[in-house]
């Protein structure tokens, strides 16, 4: 379609300049127009020829994309993009269009400019583009400006072969033998933000605020993991939970220059919410850089290892980052190495915290839930205090409420694709360049899929799977295929840890019904704006 308008457009610029050249002939009582004049005056009407063409004609008449079912609500500009920015939730309205065609593989809607863009609904859609043609895609620009700062250049941006290349170094980092061993630490965690939370009780009459002692104790661990640098503990914060609370939790002008960022670059800009944000990313980056030149200069003198204890080997992923790369003669710069911790460090707490968080939300909406996890828990521990690997993975139903939390409350509201060429999905071609929008939500709320009581939380539903919800793609918390998140067995055996803590210790009340939760828009996460409290009361069991 490119190729007609620039040829129709280069014989009509033909054909005016013809017409143009007689009627701006020189005569008696008519001076010459200068070239330039000219050229002007005929790339303006090519321009706007073009854009008439892109913005009016293309989308509605000529879009391979235009059979799809989705909203005609669009402004004839702007499309969906203000009405998803004042929604009030990063899932939104996208939910809404799934409760409207849920039968649908895609969804059609019309995004900046009017330029196509589609929500990916079923799970065969799923397979197809994040398993069958995953490198068939890659980033837009858009989202590249939204989260390249917080996250660099990980795996997250990496394409074709080098991404399976440096995703084979990295995997080896998440082997659940090399996670087990992190289960005394994530309990020791979860015991501080036990203090944190009865030290909480007689100072705010039990109401707790949920969010900021999670994402601290998360990043704690998450940190001391990666970095192999034991981070403050609650009770002092230290340059990075400021950095990540400054990053996740902005102002609301925060969030409306993130917004028009993802459209149009505005981060150079030097107002206040602008450099804050610069300032604390240029923070971060400058805490691991200087980590990571430790790490490798410790590495090439074996100081690392004679430092390290256990016999030697120091067990961060840092470390195996360095000694992995090295040993294949990748050689990986700081940028690189930098690129991978930012991810690990991004996604390794905020979605966590963000989904013990919620779990908790429900088990306080819902005590009878509660106070069979808890009986589940303490027949588990069979009266000792720590608990061993195998006996946190029989606790099924501690393992029925995390892949529920995760299908009504998905941590990750979105991941996005652009097509890099033109490919053929469920019947439907994507043409080169239409953005994709990947949403947990998509599938897990949909009703074709998970009955009409979607919508609810429902753990028990996990032990009688049925038709398409039986399918491994209708569960799209951590996407799928090569690209999908290679530290989802890291979230799951953290959040098994704390919960368990948490529920031997107190029973938790609601205080914020279902619906009451305002949530942080725009945003990658599906974080509570202001938090999320409920009531916590001790109980008298270890």
């Amino acid at each position: 379609m490119d190729i007609i308008v620039c040829t129709t457009s280069s014989l009509l610029g033909r054909l005016v300049w013809a017409r143009m050249g007689e009627f701006f002939a020189p005569g008696p009582s008519f001076p010459t127009l200068e070239p330039t004049g000219v050229f002007l005056f005929l790339f303006l009407i090519q321009y706007v020829i073009v854009k008439t063409y892109r913005l009016f004609i293309y989308p509605y008449f000529l879009s391979p994309l235009r059979s799809l079912p989705g909203p005609k609500d669009h402004h004839f500009l702007l499309g969906q993009t203000l009405r998803q920015f004042t929604s009030g939730s990063p899932t939104e309205p996208y939910t809404s269009w799934v409760r409207k065609w849920p039968g649908a593989d895609m969804i059609r809607y019309f995004s900046f400019l009017n330029s196509d863009a589609v929500l990916v609904v079923s799970p065969e859609a799923h397979r197809q583009i994040l398993q069958a043609n995953c490198y068939a895609f890659t980033k837009p620009a858009w989202y590249y400006r939204l989260i390249f700062p917080i996250v660099g250049r990980g795996l997250v941006f990496m394409d074709g072969d080098e991404h399976k290349l440096h995703r084979k170094v990295l995997s080896g980092a998440f082997a659940l033998t090399h996670l087990k061993k992190l289960i005394p630490l994530m309990e020791e965690k979860a015991t501080e933000v036990c203090m944190q939370f009865d030290t909480s009780i007689d100072y705010t009459q039990g109401i707790i605020n949920l969010i900021p002692p999670l994402s601290r104790i998360t990043l704690d661990v998450i940190a001391t993991t990666v970095l192999g640098v034991p981070l403050a503990t609650l009770d002092a914060a230290t340059p990075f939970h400021q950095i990540y609370q400054t990053v996740f939790d902005p102002s609301t002008w925060g969030l409306v220059l993130s917004a028009v960022n993802a459209v149009v670059p505005i981060r150079w800009l030097s107002v206040g919410e602008n450099r804050r944000f610069n300032r604390a990313i240029a923070q971060l980056h400058a805490l691991l850089r200087e980590i990571i030149r430790l790490r490798v200069a410790d590495e090439a003198s074996e100081k690392g290892r004679s430092q390290a204890g256990d016999g030697g080997e120091r067990k961060d992923i840092l470390t195996r980052m360095v000694q992995e790369s090295k040993a294949m003669g990748l050689e990986w710069g700081e940028e690189d190495m930098i690129g991978h911790v930012l991810t690990f460090m991004a996604a390794g707490h905020e979605t966590t915290s963000n989904t013990i968080a919620w779990a908790v939300h429900y088990l306080a909406l819902y005590p009878d839930i509660q106070d069979r996890l808890r009986e589940e828990a303490l027949e588990a521990a069979g009266g000792a205090q720590n608990m061993e690997y195998a006996a946190i993975e029989n606790m099924k139903l501690l393992d029925n409420i995390y892949r529920e939390v995760l299908r009504v409350r998905s941590a990750a509201t979105f991941a996005t694709r652009e097509a890099a060429r033109d490919i053929e999905i469920c019947g439907t071609v994507i043409p080169k360049g239409t953005s994709l929008m990947l949403m947990p939500c998509a599938t897990h709320l949909n009703p074709l899929i998970w009955g009409p009581r979607a919508a609810e939380f429902d753990p028990d539903r996990w032990d009688s799977l049925q038709g398409e919800a039986a399918k491994p793609h209708a569960f799209a918390a951590f996407l799928m295929g090569p690209r999908g998140c290679p530290g989802q067995v890291y979230t799951r055996l953290e959040f098994k840890v704390m919960m368990i803590a948490f529920v031997r210790k107190f029973r938790f009340y609601a205080v914020e019904r279902e619906g009451e939760v305002p949530l942080v828009n725009p945003s990658v996460v599906l974080r509570p704006k202001g938090g999320l409290r409920v009531f916590a009361q001790r109980i008298n069991q270890a």
